[in-house]
């Protein structure tokens, strides 16, 4: 390149910066001269600003008068940040320098529709629109602007704002110092330090905040969150004690992490469920730290129940926030706790109606979901429940809870004083899967005397679809006898409480049975069949309905040695503890009945009592006895029947101790008490009593009459008198006596065939009665007393005396074979007067009366009388010469 083209270029650079210059400056000098004069620009546009009626004018500085401003919205994505208001704020310097005063009459944006008024004068700026207004003025000093608001009014908020910010534009950092009123609820005063990247705050409140649904409307929290932040809370006034916090601009989602409050509410309820009674407290504190909501409640109640150290937090750190709520407290399970775990889907089997629960629970409620998982620990040392119908006592208790699992691995449950079982317990609410382990050990049915003799494991086995019961062989006794129940599964219903029983097997000496059925617990119904084997057999239908009922198609039948007892339409009834047996009849090997007036009989019996009742029976004494006697008892092996208690009461029945003999009563009453037995037997005026204790008995009754004997000694027929006698020993071997006072014997076999006899002879004519026949015998006293051993009556003592005989004897009867073996001696007061002959009535008839002897023996129905005439004539001059040697010692006595 040469020096010319170098001068050329410089010349013309030159020539270009010169006319530069010379355009900026007419271009200055033009703007200043017009600006001078104020220029009016009707309209002017710029990216999302249209300006109307824009006047600018330039006096020492510049001002602007503007009509109107529409700034519409920009469709850039990009958020305004807390840095970019700070950098506006720090630009704002220019209007101090440059401006004397703006004036915009009306600035529109979205909604908003709001004026701008400043002037260097005061440096005062206001905004005034319809939702705002803001009074505030502003300074620049060593680059800090100092804002000072006189005031700011939200009205669509109801926020009134006053106080000083200022900001660095050294350091651009910001220092805020303000006070807030909203809505005449709070009164709060804030202050803040901003750096570039962060900014800490502290909340003062200046006096008790009493609603805080209104502050919390304004932090525009997610729908999720604002049932639990503000419907779920009423309270009286909450008093902030701390609040202070701190921010990253880059990270605002995470600000609420490091807000930390601790304040208190009074009287606050806390609904943590919408279907739940709320949480009720006088005081409640309240911290938020770490993004985590604590409620601390202080003498809490829900449901009328106090809820101890209870307490919840809300995590608004998850991703969906967690409410965990802590009940600590000692509780019933009654239907409002259960209504609870019910509402949250953990559903427990049973009801508590007594005692005392110690509650260690832990329940996390997903509030977004509703999910919840549950942790927790129920104690009792003794509590009451309700469960499968059943009202139980348990005791020493620990539930386990964890989500929807329910465990109990040992407690003791009672059922009254009836049954007392060691259970475990694990259950799946959410699944209805289950197990319940009963080791019973103990049934005791003391209205039915059933017991349980071994201890019996049950599994209650809970399944969706079908529930099923398994149960163990098991032993059992009724008054004693054992019987067997063998291994079975029970189908059960829980929704229906409905048992089905198929082809149970219960076993015992006398049957064995295979029962199928329903058993309804809600109705308390049951629908039973029985097919009774072996010494019972027969098949009944058992129908319970308030009252049972056993129905057979055929008698269920019994044999008992030579006995066949039969037996139909049983029915018992509950409520009055009532068993009625309509049809009883019990008959020998030939058919015969034990009951003598009729075939069959009913009676009824009063359980809770234990007593029964017949009426109007006639009984076979002698079959009862032979089959008792009869009946093969193994010593080494059988157990001894222990019959506790058992009271009998029969009225007008008939007792046959033979096919003519029986004995007649108004009623009896037997007792049957701890393997004793007492029974009283009433007739018309007369009574006897009965005992048997330690295989001994006694039996004494007095004052039965004529109609009582009459019945007592067949074919016989007395008028008046007065008849008793007492008994005592052993069944097998006892003594007695009986006797017989102020009575006319019109007919008495034994008797009528020894006077009879008597009357056919004609040297026994002193002994004879002629008006017998036709007049009787009246009897002043008369006695037997005898002794019994091996089925032979031993009668040492037998005596009748009338006014005209007496009668003394002694001798055997045989009740197996029915037969006689006796002496008489019959007296006659024919020889009174020659006894009245000083030493001849002595020698002769030693004392005041003939005597002469007769023997009885054969049939005691009909017995056979001879006399015994020839040997007392052959001891007679033996015995006359026996008095006549003894004479003389008689007269020295004298």
């Amino acid at each position: 390149m040469n020096d010319s083209t170098i001068i050329k270029t410089i010349s013309k650079i030159h020539f270009i910066i010169v006319n530069f210059i010379l355009f900026i400056f007419l271009t200055l000098s033009i703007s200043f001269l017009v600006l001078q004069n104020g220029l009016l620009i009707d309209k002017v546009s710029f990216v999302n600003i249209n300006i109307k009626q824009l006047y600018i004018k330039w006096d020492k500085k510049i001002n602007i008068n503007i009509e109107n401003i529409k700034i519409s919205k920009s469709d850039t994505k990009s958020k305004i940040t807390f840095k970019d208001i700070q950098n506006y704020i720090s630009k704002t310097t220019f209007i101090e320098t440059l401006f004397e005063s703006i004036k915009i009459k009306s600035i529109i944006y979205d909604n908003l529709n709001f004026s701008l008024s400043y002037t260097e004068k005061s440096n005062n700026l206001k905004i005034i629109s319809k939702e705002i207004s803001l009074n505030t003025y502003f300074k620049y000093e060593d680059n800090k602007l100092n804002l000072k608001i006189n005031n700011f009014y939200d009205k669509q908020r109801d926020i009134h704002i006053n106080g000083n910010i200022i900001v660095n534009n050294l350091d651009s950092d910001i220092t805020v110092n303000i006070n807030v009123k909203i809505h005449n609820d709070a009164s709060l005063k804030l202050l803040a330090y901003s750096t570039k990247e962060k900014l800490f705050y502290k909340l003062y409140s200046l006096k008790e905040i009493k609603d805080i649904k209104y502050i919390i409307n304004l932090l525009n929290l997610p729908d999720a969150i604002i049932y639990w932040a503000r419907d779920a809370i009423t309270t009286s006034r909450v008093s902030i004690y701390d609040a202070y916090g701190w921010l990253k601009y880059n990270n605002l989602k995470n600000a609420y992490k490091n807000i930390y409050v601790n304040a208190s509410a009074n009287n606050l309820d806390y609904k943590y469920h919408k279907n739940l009674d709320a949480i009720h407290t006088k005081k409640t504190d309240l911290e938020f730290k770490n993004g985590i909501f604590f409620i601390r409640p202080r003498e809490a109640y829900s449901y009328k129940k106090y809820l101890g150290n209870s307490w919840l937090k809300i995590d608004f750190t998850k991703k969906e926030e967690l409410l965990t709520l802590y009940l600590l407290f000692d509780t019933k399970l009654d239907k409002n706790i259960l209504k609870i775990l019910n509402t949250y889907k953990i559903n427990l089997p049973f009801l508590q109606r007594k005692g005392q629960i110690k509650t260690n629970l832990k329940l996390k409620v997903n509030l977004r979901t509703i999910d919840i998982t549950s942790k927790g620990i129920f104690t009792t040392k003794k509590a009451n429940f309700d469960y499968l119908g059943l009202n139980l006592d348990i005791f020493n208790t620990k539930i386990l809870l964890k989500n929807y699992d329910v465990k109990v691995n040992n407690m003791q449950a009672k059922y009254k004083d009836i049954a007392f079982s060691n259970v475990k317990f694990k259950y799946n609410a959410k699944e209805k899967k289950g197990d319940i382990n009963f080791n019973v050990l103990k049934i005791n049915l003391d209205n039915l005397s059933l017991k349980l003799q071994k201890p019996v494991n049950v599994i209650y086995k809970i399944r969706p679809n079908n529930d099923k019961i398994h149960i163990d062989k098991s032993n059992w006794s009724i008054d004693g006898h054992n019987f067997y129940i063998d291994k079975t599964i029970l189908g059960f219903n829980l929704d229906t409480l409905k048992i089905d029983l198929k082809n149970i097997s219960i076993k015992n000496k006398i049957f064995n049975t295979k029962l199928d059925g329903i058993v309804n617990l809600k109705e308390q119904k049951a629908n039973l069949f029985l097919n009774l084997k072996d010494k019972l057999k027969g098949e009944a239908n058992l129908v319970f309905d308030k009252t049972i009922k056993i129905s057979t198609k055929d008698k269920i039948s019994y044999k008992y040695n030579n006995l066949n007892i039969a037996l139909s339409n049983i029915e018992f009834n509950p409520k009055t503890t009532t068993l009625y047996v309509n049809n009883l009849s019990i008959k020998d090997e030939n058919s015969n009945s034990l009951f003598k007036n009729k075939s069959e009989i009913s009676f009824y019996v009063k359980t809770n009592q234990k007593t029964v009742y017949i009426n109007n029976i006639s009984i076979d004494l002698p079959m009862i006895l032979n089959n008792i006697k009869s009946e093969k008892v193994d010593n080494k092996n059988t157990k001894k029947v222990s019959l506790k208690s058992l009271h009998i009461n029969i009225n007008n029945s008939d007792i046959f101790i033979s096919k003519k003999k029986k004995i007649i009563t108004n009623k009896i009453k037997l007792n049957f008490v701890n393997n004793n037995i007492s029974s009283e037997i009433i007739y018309h005026n007369a009574h006897a009593i009965f005992t048997y204790q330690d295989d001994k008995f006694n039996l004494y009754g007095s004052n039965f009459d004529d109609t009582f004997i009459e019945k007592l000694f067949d074919n016989s027929d007395f008028k008046g008198g007065n008849f008793s006698f007492s008994i005592r020993g052993k069944k097998d071997e006892y003594a007695g006596e009986l006797y017989l006072q102020d009575a006319t014997i019109l007919k008495y076999k034994i008797l009528n065939n020894t006077l009879a006899f008597i009357n056919t002879i004609p040297s026994l004519a002193t002994f004879s009665l002629p008006s017998f026949n036709k007049d009787g015998i009246y009897v002043k006293t008369s006695y037997i007393k005898f002794k019994q051993k091996n089925n032979i009556f031993s009668i040492y003592d037998a005596f009748l005396k009338s006014k005209e005989l007496s009668i003394v004897g002694n001798g055997n009867i045989n009740i197996l074979t029915n037969n006689i073996d006796m002496n008489l001696t019959l007296k006659s007061d024919i020889g009174s007067n020659l006894s009245k002959i000083p030493l001849v009535g002595y020698i002769i008839l030693n004392k005041d009366s003939l005597s002469t002897r007769v023997k009885l023996s054969g049939n005691l129905d009909d017995p056979k009388v001879e006399t015994l005439l020839t040997t007392d004539i052959l001891i007679a001059p033996l015995n006359i010469i026996k008095r006549a040697l003894t004479l003389p010692l008689k007269l020295n006595k004298l």
